[in-house]
């Protein structure tokens, strides 16, 4: 997949070529870390770059006759560069101004520019980056405000970001003759590549080295974002962060006096062995690397002179990186804990309680002792949508108390939070009157009220509500099975032998080549359209075992780790995309007020 970096690195280039002589750039702040992974400053020098800024606040100011700005493609950050590009050319009228927008550009944009009296001043190029390489078989769009846009605001350009990059890997690795498209969103994107095929050409290359495509909405498995993943890396990026494959850790991790961006890939040996672990069994592995590593460097200590020579120069370099990532992940490990602290487990079964609909009243009692130690925001709106989901029989009062008592402790700003939350399906508040038959409207208010509580007791459950889906699709994993962790051996070991992602089972379904009618019968219980497009020709063509696993709205490392595994157990191939990598944590993040 590396093929698909040198395709939007030459995007890049050619798009600085086109602006001649030397030129400054200024970077938006969140792209700077996708750019790291497509190019690399020397490269940026070869094509004219002089300067590379950080876009801030502050006035740019440069010698050289192109000031570039590289930003999504936002309203605001647009706003914010035409502002300097007014002050700029007031200064210095002899300056070229050039706008980059990823990944596409918008017709809002076009008009500031145009009302700003701009249009021939500043000139607009668009860069569309391919899906980057994050690790192994892992790909990301680094798009993360795909999901605001599309799943809150129903606005879809960005979309064509998305299908355009599937249309471009299919021109390199072949046309995929097994595509299932799960969701409103997957379904516009799989219907945009077919008109990228038809307009743009088809690729040349007849038997395509991807046997099975799955598009899914985030939409269709929130839970296994809102979820606590156990996994190393899954907690990792809860408690520090990891941005475009890389993670922030600080002096108390490293020991160091400067806080470092620390690559985390499969090439780090350590890391590739526990990255998927269960978080339990990280700390025995690091420690049986660490005895590992004594041993060698005391066998460095006692060799003889020819042997030490022989050490020198072909295992200590390699003893010594080990060493350091050693100490970093042990850290880090430190770090998980102490930021989790005893929480951890009880917030691991009050997850569990709720996922599998058991003891409402006391997960809601948690729930409200977080508010009364007002504990993260985050956590909480976390908490409370997964309740909403999982819980079809949550009543009126119930929904409603738990909205109220947020807004007093965080502030009511929150009122968009949740109207947002409801909006994108994250949590609901179920009508009063709703299962009030037609014949009590004639009743007093206090007969009323009786009737409506009766009707909020024995409430009904939602149809397709989750756990009709979890049943069907069997995302509870066996009890039997569910805390075998070590051992790893299940799914839904990722989330504590709870659940199991959706993703999984519709990879698995297509890899057990099931008849299209089962898949679409058992995919019914699922809302928004299933769409299982097969161009096999023959009974007799085969098709590569290797998935191409796209999450529109965001992936979690949960579900890369699940999958991995699922990979294991197939012996297939599962490339995993997203638009972005998130957690439950980044997500309510996106819908907050405030």
């Amino acid at each position: 997949m590396e093929f698909l970096k040198e395709v939007s690195q030459k995007k890049l280039t050619d798009i600085l070529d086109r602006i001649p002589g030397k030129k400054d750039v200024v970077i938006d702040p969140s792209i700077m870390k996708p750019l790291d992974r497509i190019t690399d400053v020397k490269i940026l020098r070869d094509h004219g770059v002089e300067k590379i800024l950080k876009l801030e606040k502050s006035e740019v100011t440069t010698v050289n006759p192109n000031l570039v700005y590289l930003v999504y493609a936002d309203l605001i950050t647009a706003k914010h560069v035409v502002d300097q590009v007014h002050a700029n050319r007031q200064r210095d009228t002899k300056i070229a101004h050039h706008l980059i927008l990823v990944p596409c550009g918008l017709l809002s944009i076009d008009q500031l520019i145009e009302e700003e009296g701009l249009i021939g001043v500043v000139k607009v190029y668009i860069f569309s980056w391919e899906l980057i390489p994050i690790d192994n078989h892992v790909l990301s769009l680094e798009m993360p405000q795909i999901y605001k846009t599309s799943f809150l605001n129903g606005e879809y350009s960005l979309l064509k970001s998305v299908a355009k990059s599937l249309w471009s890997l299919q021109l390199i690795y072949g046309k995929i003759p097994v595509i299932l498209s799960q969701g409103k969103l997957s379904k516009i994107v799989s219907g945009m590549v077919n008109t990228y095929f038809e307009d743009l050409g088809e690729p040349e290359l007849h038997n395509s080295k991807i046997g099975y495509m799955v598009v899914m909405d985030r939409s269709i498995d929130y839970t296994s974002s809102l979820l606590t993943s156990v996994t190393y890396t899954g907690l990792l990026d809860e408690v520090f962060g990891i941005k475009c494959g890389t993670v922030e850790f600080s002096k108390e991790v490293t020991g160091k006096s400067n806080q470092i961006t620390y690559l985390l890939n499969s090439k780090d040996e350590i890391y590739n062995e526990i990255k998927n672990k269960h978080f339990s069994d990280v700390y025995p592995t690091l420690k049986s690397k660490a005895k590992e590593l004594e041993n060698k460097l005391a066998q460095f200590k006692t060799a003889d002179l020819s042997k030490l020579k022989h050490h020198v120069k072909n295992e200590i370099r390699n003893v010594m990186s080990l060493r350091q990532s050693l100490s970093y992940h042990i850290g880090a490990c430190e770090g998980i804990i102490g930021n989790l602290g005893g929480k951890y487990q009880e917030l691991q079964n009050v997850e569990e309680n709720i996922v599998r609909g058991r003891y409402k009243k006391e997960s809601i009692a948690y729930i409200e002792d977080c508010l009364a130690k007002q504990t993260s925001s985050n956590m909480v709106l976390r908490l409370i949508a997964l309740l909403s989901l999982t819980e079809s029989g949550i009543t009126y009062d119930e929904a409603m108390s738990l909205k109220s008592q947020f807004l007093h402790t965080y502030g009511y700003k929150h009122i968009v939070t949740f109207y947002n939350m409801e909006k994108v399906g994250l949590f609901s508040i179920p009508a009063p009157n709703s299962l009030l038959p037609s014949g009590f409207s004639g009743v007093s208010d206090t007969a009323g009220k009786l009737a409506n509580r009766m009707a909020q007791v024995v409430s009904m459950p939602k149809q397709n509500s989750f756990r009709t889906i979890a049943q069907k699709l069997k995302l509870f994993p066996d009890a039997s099975n569910a805390h075998n962790l070590k051992d790893s051996s299940g799914m839904g070991y990722v989330f504590n032998g709870v659940y199991i992602p959706i993703i999984c089972q519709l990879v698995h379904l297509l890899l057990k080549k099931e008849p299209k009618s089962v898949i679409e019968e058992l995919l019914r219980v699922i809302p928004g359209p299933t769409v299982l497009d097969e161009k096999v020709q023959s009974e007799h063509q085969t098709v590569a075992r290797v998935v191409l696993v796209l999450i529109i709205g965001g992936a979690s490392y949960a579900e890369i780790a699940a999958l991995q595994l699922l990979e294991t157990l197939t012996s297939s191939r599962i490339i995993i995309a997203g638009t972005s990598l998130i957690n439950g944590k980044l997500l309510v993040q996106q819908l907050s007020h405030g």
